[in-house]
């Protein structure tokens, strides 16, 4: 299915798209529930720009990944890339498009083949591309110097490296491909703190100069605000929150969001009161509610929270909350 985007400057699109799990249990392992992993996520990257999806562990972020590299099927719901649907694709519809998505791994060395050197790990997307011998041996210097590796990298293992020097090189060959798009799946939370500002500022770099768009998946609110153009806040597999990086920081308005800042270190007296909307618990996957997801941890929960379904709602200029008090302070309010 075809589908046109209502923003040409849209690169990625998703829009209320879910993955659900069964929960199996007992001897003969019969389906007693589902976890809703990912429960109607919708937001849009925009070409040549950053989407950071931030949330703690087990919200749905890397899930979220995976459905949008076709490494999962969603089970309800749209991802237009480049103005097509490709939810529904089958594997051979989908083969033009692995190229223009590509992905950068948490892990600098588990997504490296140890029995293949550099060069052989990179050439492989070269390969794809179909230059012949002589061209890929030029692509090949050229992408190495691109993220700062020696081209006299191509005959070492990946064990000879270190983290840093890894995840370069997993860069490296995510770049081979010539993608549009890259998903940064916290491409820097294994790394030293020291080294981490270098892969950041080399994303930034290789973003202006390719026009790369990116889906950068963290949670570091630090490192997000600071790359990132808009920013998603993900709970319980839920959307919580999407607005430009500086309406975030500056202007939060969902619970979670405001709870999540506060966790940030900061010496300003005025900012103590974001940790006053959060008590601190964690539903465990049985125990999410009927209606706000995060309601048995917000501190301003309501009646009205609990009996019904809270939808996103706009507050400001591309900024979207999904709680119901905050779109009452801007003209909004339940039924």
């Amino acid at each position: 299915m075809e589908t046109k985007n209502k923003n040409n400057s849209v690169i990625l699109r998703l829009e209320d798209v879910k993955k659900y799990f069964p929960v199996r249990r007992g001897f003969l392992q019969k389906i007693h529930g589902w976890e809703k992993a990912v429960d109607g996520v919708s937001f849009e990257i925009e070409r040549g720009k950053t989407m950071g999806l931030v949330g703690e562990s087990g919200c749905g972020k890397t899930t979220v990944a995976r459905l949008i590299l076709k490494l999962l099927e969603s089970d309800a719901g749209k991802i237009i890339f480049r103005d097509r649907d490709i939810s529904r694709f089958s594997e051979k519809e989908m083969k033009p498009y692995r190229k223009e998505i590509q992905i950068i791994f948490q892990d600098p060395f588990g997504s490296l083949n140890p029995r293949m050197t550099v060069g052989q790990s990179i050439e492989e997307g070269i390969r794809i591309l179909g230059k012949h011998a002589k061209n890929r041996n030029q692509r090949l210097e050229t992408l190495l110097k691109m993220v700062g590796m020696s081209p006299d990298s191509t005959d070492r293992y990946p064990h000879e490296f270190s983290g840093g020097q890894r995840q370069r090189i997993g860069i490296a060959r995510a770049l081979s491909v010539e993608p549009s798009l890259i998903v940064c799946d916290e491409p820097i939370s294994a790394l030293d703190v020291s080294i981490q500002a270098q892969i950041i500022n080399l994303l930034k770099d290789l973003q202006d100069q390719l026009g790369l768009s990116y889906l950068f998946i963290s949670h570091d609110l630090n490192v997000v605000g600071y790359l990132c153009n808009t920013i998603s806040v993900m709970y319980h597999g839920h959307i919580m929150e999407f607005a430009p990086s500086e309406d975030i920081f500056n202007h939060p308005h969902h619970p979670y969001t405001i709870s999540l800042l506060s966790a940030i270190p900061d010496p300003d007296p005025d900012k103590k009161w974001y940790s006053k909307l959060s008590n601190g618990r964690i539903a465990d996957s049985d125990g999410v509610p009927e209606g706000c997801k995060y309601q048995d941890r917000c501190s301003i929960a309501e009646t009205f929270c609990r009996k019904e379904e809270i939808v996103f709602e706009k507050v400001g200029e591309n900024h979207f909350v999904r709680c119901w008090k905050a779109a009452k302070n801007h003209g909004s309010s339940p039924d």
